[in-house]
Formats: C-alpha cells, structure tokens, sequence
C-alpha cells in the first residue's frame, strides 16, 4: 500500500495536482466508492476539466491502483497519504 500512498503523493506534488487532480473527490473528499473512483478514471481519460497531461496521467494511475483495494484499504492509503503530505 505504501506504493499507492507514493502515487497519489506525486499527483499532489504535479504542477496542477494540489488539488488532487482529478481524483480530488476521492482523495480529498474520501469518496471511495468504486463509482466514484471510476466516475474520476473516466473524467481523467476524457481530459474533461484540462489539467497538465502529467496531471492528468498521475490521476489515472493513483485511481487505478485505488480500484485494487477494499474500501477499508483505501480510507487506511488516504489517511496515510494524507499524513505524509500535512507533516512536512
């Protein structure tokens, strides 16, 4: 898991991904439902919302490696994720 903590820290870290990118309902908001997570999948392959193409690719592979997890999982690799980033 600490492989997907890493992904989505490196989208936060991308020029347009303080926000998230797309997976911000997600990894912000904790919507962690499979729907949610492939509802950003899909908006991120469709480049709905124009963020930076390395923004838009690190969403993709956080998301995908989120779909490999339970939903405890993925609330234990958003919190984790969470507290590497606001501990700096």
């Amino acid at each position: 898991m600490d492989d997907i903590v890493k992904k989505i820290n490196e989208l936060y870290n991308s020029p347009d991904g303080l926000s998230g990118g797309y997976g911000h309902i997600v990894f912000d908001d904790h919507n962690i439902e499979t729907k949610h997570i492939e509802w950003c999948i899909e908006q991120a392959e469709d480049n709905n919302y124009n963020f930076c193409e390395e923004t838009r690719q690190k969403s993709i592979v956080a998301l995908k490696a989120m779909m490999l997890l339970s939903e405890q999982e993925r609330q234990e690799v958003i919190n984790k994720s969470f507290d590497v980033r606001y501990s700096r």
